[in-house]
């Protein structure tokens, strides 16, 4: 039957099945919806199993030569996710490498919330980059940017990445699907070529043997283990070599398979398996095949594996005696060693010894992370973080805090915590730490702290913790603002005078103007004394003179009084008779209250008090 006849007929049987048979279309629509709903329900765990982002450098590895620039790029890995932005730092040893340049050029990223710059207190590279918008990157070798360094010095340097990375998936929500960073190892040698270092037995047949002592600079110490799938070697050639055959695999006594056409002196072999891989060299001279030379070529790129990063258990939460239980494998070349490192701290290189076990530097309480960096002799490595918990102890009671102390005097505060607890304060003098004191509570868990013998002036603030005798500390409680100023003496209107400086000048002030007055009241009396002897003899005189005047008119006026008994008085003569006689008494009160003014003035005994002068009595005619 031609094809397409059958197609038709299956077609039509198939229809006329589903016709005839309703329930198996209905169990077959009830199948179609129950692989729906499980495919839906179980797409976020692929997902989220797909979603596996790496940041590693590449080279991984590399031999460079002292003084000598190489370059080091910074690569992701999205693992078949979208992604859209990524952060992190990178970090080396300054003595090692030297920083030549950054290079952002070729990279996924064409925006920068923070462009790879170098922090110099840190020892960081921090980067912070993001796609263009409405772009993401998908891909196995994204270039985030290229480092350009330089070598120092002998060492086997390494460059990695620090705690705080991540890549995030272009999913709407900045899922952070970063799951390994790889950091890279690279030896630095003063010889492009390190001494030669033979793994061959020695020739019987020839001097070819000895003279084909073979060397590598990829891979120099033939015990030690590299991450690198390249290996480079060289060797020398006798006077009278005719011929040679070379080959790689690994049985470590295989024989040469391959004949180079030329009498070559290096070769490069890349691709190589993991594990130990043998090199095989047989040179002929003078018509003889020598002995096989056998150089083994050590390869391990594959991280090592952290098994166990747990904390041991603790009897007391705000035990600051933590420990860490911390092992790994690695199949190959096997764990060298590990690096820790608390809360972003430099990394320190730590051993395993016995029971396995790292003791953490003591730290206060709160949360804090513990970073573990596992290396293998090959310089692959795989990190891991956990955090732990320190809890702290009930601060301490603060029950006497003076608001106010006087300049020169003691500060003192007073509280309650545990029995026997040390105190441990800070004393800010004006926002600046001032000093630190220690006390320790009583046997009740009263304390006093002096927290300065003589106040100066300004605003202190105390800051105290307590701690046990494990480590065990509180969080700090701080005292409110603690005033010292100077004894208020004076107020003058809303402003007080504190300063003794201002209250001596003040005093002297007082003393001086006391002085003044003194002379001002002996001057005064002097002069007061003058005027009084001064006015009694103008009074004397005034007497005097008055008495004579007075003695002119009586007469004058007897004589009138005479002549009117002899003959009448003119008119005149009577008119200024009478005028002279009121004239005279007149002047004589007039006079008479005046001198009264005077000594009431100049008068008495004391020279500020009044003179008092008995007035004299009138002269009856």
């Amino acid at each position: 039957m031609p094809p397409e006849r059958e197609s038709a007929a299956l077609r039509n049987r198939k229809g006329m099945t589903q016709r005839n048979n309703p329930t198996h279309a209905r169990i077959a629509a009830v199948c179609i919806a129950v692989a729906g709903a499980l495919a839906a329900a179980l797409a976020p765990f692929s997902a989220a199993y797909a979603a596996e982002a790496l940041l590693y450098v590449s080279p991984p590895t590399a031999l460079v030569t002292i003084g000598e620039e190489f370059t080091i790029r910074v690569m992701i890995n999205t693992g078949d996710e979208e992604i859209n932005a990524a952060e992190g730092s990178l970090a080396f040893d300054e003595k090692d490498l030297e920083l030549v340049a950054i290079e952002t050029e070729g990279s996924i990223f064409s925006s920068w919330v923070t462009p790879p710059t170098y922090n110099a207190e840190e020892g960081r590279i921090i980067f912070s980059g993001a796609t263009a918008p409405g772009k993401s990157f998908s891909g196995e070798e994204g270039l985030l940017f290229s480092v350009r360094v330089r070598a120092l010095r002998n060492s086997a340097s390494q460059v990695w990445f620090a705690q705080g990375a991540a890549v995030l998936a272009a999913d709407g929500k900045a899922t952070n699907i970063l799951s390994q960073l790889r950091s890279g190892t690279y030896t630095l040698t003063s010889r492009e070529v390190l001494p030669a270092l033979s793994f061959a037995a020695q020739s019987v047949l020839s001097s070819a043997a000895q003279a084909g002592i073979i060397q590598s600079s990829t891979h120099p110490d033939p015990a030690r283990w590299y991450a690198t799938t390249t290996a480079f070697l060289r060797w020398e050639l006798p006077e009278g070599a005719e011929a040679l055959r070379v080959g790689v695999d690994q049985n470590p006594r295989g024989l040469p398979d391959r004949r180079p056409a030329t009498l070559v002196r290096q070769m490069r072999f890349e691709d190589l398996p993991e594990g130990v891989s043998y090199f095989h060299l047989q040179i002929k001279e003078r018509g003889v095949w020598g002995e096989v030379l056998h150089y083994p070529l050590r390869v391990d790129t594959a991280p090592p594996r952290l098994t166990r990063v747990e904390e041991k258990e603790r009897s007391d939460d705000t035990d600051p005696r933590v420990r860490f239980f911390i092992e790994g494998e690695d199949a190959l070349s096997g764990i060298a060693y590990y690096t820790v490192s608390v809360n972003g701290s430099a990394p320190r290189e730590w051993r395993p010894d016995g029971e396995a076990l790292y003791a953490v530097p003591e730290v206060g309480p709160g949360e804090h992370t513990l970073e573990v960096v596992a290396y293998d002799r090959a310089g692959n490595s795989t990190t891991t973080a956990a955090s732990f918990v320190v809890a702290p102890l009930d601060a301490p009671v603060l029950e006497e805090v003076p608001p106010v102390v006087l300049v020169g005097n003691p500060l003192i505060v007073r509280g309650t915590t545990y029995p026997h607890g040390l105190l441990v304060a800070q004393v800010l003098r004006n926002g600046t730490v001032y000093a630190t004191i220690e006390t320790r509570a009583d046997a009740n868990g009263n304390f006093t702290l002096e927290a300065l013998a003589a106040a100066k002036e300004g605003e202190y603030e105390i800051s105290l913790k307590v701690r046990d005798e494990k480590g065990a500390e509180s969080n700090a409680v701080a005292t409110p603002l603690i005033r010292a100023s100077q004894p208020k003496i004076l107020l003058f209107g809303s402003v007080a005078v504190s300063d003794i400086s201002m209250a001596t000048s003040l005093i002297g002030a007082v003393a001086l103007l006391g002085t003044l007055l003194w002379f001002v009241w002996w001057g005064g009396r002097r002069l007061l004394g003058r005027v009084r002897t001064q006015t009694r003899e103008a009074r004397e005189a005034v007497e005097e003179s008055f008495e004579l005047l007075e003695d002119d008119v009586a007469r004058y006026a007897r004589y009138l009084e005479s002549e009117k008994r002899k003959r009448p008085l003119t008119k005149k003569e009577r008119a200024f008779l009478a005028q002279l006689s009121r004239d005279l008494s007149l002047s004589e009160e007039h006079i008479s209250r005046e001198l009264s003014d005077i000594e009431a003035a100049a008068g008495g005994a004391d020279p500020l008090a009044p003179v008092r002068i008995a007035k004299r009595p009138r002269r009856v005619r």
